[in-house]
Order: structure tokens, then sequence, then C-alpha cells
């Protein structure tokens, strides 16, 4: 029920974080959008959700409280900003221009390869740092290649670590 509530709190919160302060960001027509979608609906909104968290553990130990704020706000942030822009890009994204990937193929298929690549090191480490060089690579194609694409190697790069993590 704790949890329910705190994710419930987290939404509500960035909904109206999102239409108070920035309406037109979920059309993500602009980087000055997407900076806002990611500021209020990652970044702020799982504070509220975080003091729940950290509110329930706080009766066993002050220590606990301020872990469990901690990690619930960077695990609903990290999620929301994952997530968020890859939804959003399926229903809000403008067309594609196909003319861009098919003229940068190349690139595009060197990213594929090394998301590929760094997908099968990861599960080969037991460390992080395989999956934290996989942010260049989507710098790279946020730069260069359409943001669809980009969002999806978001969404990937995050599979592979929870994929990593379980197996």
């Amino acid at each position: 029920v704790l949890l329910t509530t705190a994710s419930i709190l987290h939404v509500a919160m960035a909904r109206f974080l999102l239409l108070r302060f920035a309406p037109d960001s979920a059309h993500l027509e602009s980087m000055s959008a997407l900076a806002h979608l990611l500021l209020w609906s990652a970044v702020l909104s799982p504070i509220l959700g975080a003091i729940v968290v950290s509110g329930a553990a706080f009766a066993g130990d002050g220590f606990l409280a301020l872990e469990a704020f901690v990690s619930w706000w960077i695990a609903s942030g990290a999620g929301t900003a994952i997530l968020l822009p890859f939804i959003l890009s399926l229903v809000y994204s403008p067309r594609s221009d196909l003319s861009l990937v098919v003229s940068r193929w190349r690139e595009a298929l060197l990213v594929l390869s090394l998301m590929v690549v760094l997908a099968v090191v990861a599960r080969q480490s037991a460390q992080a740092l395989p999956l934290l060089l996989g942010l260049p690579v989507v710098l790279w194609s946020a730069l260069r290649l359409d943001f669809r694409i980009t969002s999806s190697l978001c969404v990937v790069l995050a599979l592979s670590a929870m994929a990593s993590a379980v197996l």
C-alpha cells in the first residue's frame, strides 16, 4: 500500500507540475521542452513519493530513512527519465525525417552495434561501468540521429542493465 501511494503521488505531482509550469512540454517539439519534461517529471516529482517512503522508514532508524529517500528518488526519477520520453515520442513526436536516418545509415548501424557490444560486455561484467559507457553512445545518437531512435536506445540501455542484473 505504501509503495502504491508513493507511486501515485509521484504521478500526480508530475502531472500537476507539467500542467502548471510546462503545459506544452509533452509534445517534445524542442530540446527545451524535453528539459522541462525531465526537470518537472523526473527530478522534482519523485520527491513527494520519496518523502512518503522515507517517513515509513523513519520509524525504524533515521539513517534508514535517508537511505530510503535517496533510493526511491533515484530509482523513480531514473525510471521516469528513461521511459517517459520514449512513451511520449511514440505519441507526440513530430514525424521522423527518414532521409536523415537513411543518409546517416552507417552511423545508425554503428550506434546499434555499439549498444549490442555494450550489452554483451555488461552481461559478462559484474560492474556497471560498461553500461555507463553507453551514455556517450546515447548522446551521440541524440545529436546526430532521430529523437525516436535515441529514446529507444535509452530503453535498450535500461533493459540491458536490468537483464545483466537478473541473469
